[in-house]
């Protein structure tokens, strides 16, 4: 908005300038045309004059007294010949002016016009913004138009997902999901009418240490299944209530919500993904006497409703759970999901790949130096270390701090020293 006004200003500006240039212009052309006119009078004038005496002179017929007559009558013609004269300056330069006012009266009235519509235009601008905030509300809304009015729980949307195919590494992760994302993208091929009876899949636990990439890997995964299967993301705390019974119902809330959106014509399917998922899931028998009494009920609930026979087998609604502690899921749970796929941390030079894509996306300077000492010095030590050091999220707090020290010494380019300097802070290692 901004920058509109400010280029609108300017405009005006330009053509106020522009006017006043060639209305200068213009009275210096009036002035000159005068002057000139002015001049060619006076030569006029002087011929006139020439002419009288060269008459004068060269009558040898006229006396003395003839000749004061004569001199008098050219007085006369002076006195008569030089009003007309003066008089018809005065009209020219009159006129002339009257005309040069008259046009600055016009590029007045054409300025005014311009100014106007300069101020509707800034007017237009901010009501255009006023209506863009609107129908992005109204956006906002229709998009919810389309459910239940008693909805609770929303797919997500997927257009700031990162495609499946860019992700870096998880090569062994996405093989292992290729007959699910099939089920996804052709559910029709899966039904009982072309293959007898078959047990769709009820899911997938995705495992691994903290940081590397399970929730990314669960939304592009539904990227790639398509507009058709909705997405919802549900952080497991949220199933933590104060009030017993309250979190069973939150469950039966959200499985009548996807049934709902499911009979949508335009959806094939829809995927609930639980991170943290083993904060509901836990193993009921390690429960100790001052755990939560609602979240037997939790586990029980979500086991009722990945098998009842509300749920339409032509649209399925599959879990995806996300968890960093595995071995602390319910059996009876883990038995309900098709697919348990450990997401690992990213080898040497998968590892490599994603520095250099993250360095390009966060569009850092590094000079060619610091550049090959983080590619290949600092990336063979951080093979060395633990899982947990490995996963991209510790990655992504290594560049942080790189460009956090470049800035903490006045710089824009990345050098050696700032690169040693956040890895013995990331990574607790001296040299």
């Amino acid at each position: 908005m901004k920058k509109n006004m400010i280029k609108s200003r300017i405009f005006l500006i330009l053509i106020i300038l522009l006017f006043l240039i060639i209305n200068i212009y213009y009275i210096k052309y009036i002035v000159n045309y005068s002057i000139e006119k002015n001049n060619q009078q006076k030569l006029n004038k002087n011929k006139i004059e020439e002419i009288l005496k060269e008459i004068i002179n060269n009558n040898n017929d006229y006396n003395d007294i003839n000749c004061i007559e004569r001199d008098i009558e050219e007085e006369q013609v002076k006195r008569i010949v030089n009003p007309i004269i003066k008089k018809n300056i005065e009209n020219q330069i009159s006129d002339e002016l009257n005309s040069l006012k008259k046009d600055i009266k016009q590029n007045k009235e054409s300025i005014k016009k311009y100014r106007n519509k300069i101020d509707n235009l800034n007017s237009n601008n901010e009501q255009n913004s006023k209506n863009n905030n609107l129908s992005n509300k109204l956006k906002e809304t229709e998009k919810y138009s389309d459910f239940h009015p008693d909805t609770i729980f929303f797919p997500k949307n997927k257009k700031k997902f990162i495609p499946y195919e860019e992700i870096i590494g998880m090569q062994k992760e996405k093989e292992a999901l290729e007959e699910f994302l099939d089920y996804l993208q052709n559910t029709e091929n899966y039904s009982n009418e072309k293959l007898g009876v078959i047990d769709n899949p009820k899911g997938v636990i995705l495992y691994g240490c903290p940081g590397t990439g399970k929730t990314l890997l669960a939304r592009s995964l539904s990227l790639k299944a398509g507009d058709q299967v909705s997405f919802y993301e549900i952080a497991s705390p949220e199933f933590s209530c104060s009030y017993l019974g309250e979190s069973p119902q939150k469950v039966r809330n959200l499985f009548r919500d996807v049934r709902n959106n499911n009979k949508k014509p335009n959806i094939k399917a829809s995927i609930i993904f639980l991170d943290e998922c083993e904060e509901i899931f836990k193993n009921l028998s390690n429960l100790g006497e001052n755990s939560n009494k609602d979240l037997a009920n939790i586990v029980n609930q979500f086991k009722i409703e990945l098998t009842s026979t509300e749920n339409d087998p032509n649209k399925p609604i599959l879990i995806i759970g996300a968890t960093n502690h595995f071995n602390q899921l319910d059996e009876a749970i883990k038995s309900r999901f098709d697919y348990h796929i450990e997401v690992k941390t990213l080898n040497e030079n998968e590892r490599k790949i994603f520095l250099e894509t993250r360095i390009k996306q966060r569009k850092n300077n590094y000079n060619s130096e610091a550049f090959n000492y983080l590619i290949k010095d600092i990336n063979a030590k951080i093979e060395k270390f633990s899982e947990e050091k490995k996963a991209n999220r510790v990655l992504e707090q290594l560049l942080n701090a790189i460009i956090r020290n470049t800035a903490k010494n006045k710089r824009n380019i990345v050098l050696k020293e700032d690169i040693q300097k956040a890895f013995e802070k990331i990574y607790n290692f001296n040299n």
